[in-house]
């Protein structure tokens, strides 16, 4: 549920950083370029620190933190006037949001999933989970053209940060450092 949610505010922040790059702070396509590069390097960066930030804080913690820390990102992209602030926090949001909790997402729904289940899970997930983010990305992009986007940013990352809170009232949060196998059930 907390995923689905998520899903449906972040899906149209790309269509925002570009708003707020080209509209907002005035520059041309080949800045949206280069701050859209810094979130490709930010997923990068991830790839290489996810397994050991999950091993060291276990996946409720990497997952929780990640999108808290992805949703403060998003909060101060509405507030930055700086276009390599932007590009930063671009780095920051994909590398922490993203890159760290879809993986930490990804990989233990593939360790707790049966084999002969894995591809039935795995379309079942992706269907429940992204079902909502087209809607997310219509109204996002919608309140943007309404309030802007330094408002939809704000909205935005306190909601993510809130969601993300959530999940400490939930099962994930009690998860511990390691492979799920080696937790105590």
């Amino acid at each position: 549920m907390l995923l689905s949610l998520l899903t449906f505010l972040t899906y149209g922040l790309t269509d925002l950083l570009i708003f707020r790059v080209k509209e907002d702070l005035g520059h041309p396509d080949s800045t949206v370029g280069y701050v859209l590069t810094a979130g490709t390097l930010g997923t990068c960066l991830a790839s290489f620190a996810v397994a050991r930030v999950r091993e060291r804080l276990g996946f409720g913690t990497s997952w929780i933190g990640a999108f808290v820390l992805g949703g403060t990102a998003v909060l101060c992209l509405g507030l930055s006037e700086s276009v390599l602030v932007v590009g930063a926090l671009a780095a920051a949001m994909l590398f922490f949001c993203t890159s760290i909790a879809g993986t930490c997402s990804m990989s233990l729904r593939q360790e707790v999933t049966p084999s002969h289940l894995l591809g039935r899970v795995t379309a079942a997930f992706w269907t429940t989970h992204s079902a909502l983010g087209p809607l997310g990305a219509a109204a996002v992009t919608t309140a943007a053209a309404g309030v802007g986007v330094t408002a939809t940013c704000l909205g935005i990352g306190v909601s993510v940060v809130c969601i993300a809170l959530a999940g400490t009232l939930t099962g994930i949060a009690r998860s511990r450092p390691g492979r799920p196998a080696e937790q105590e059930v």
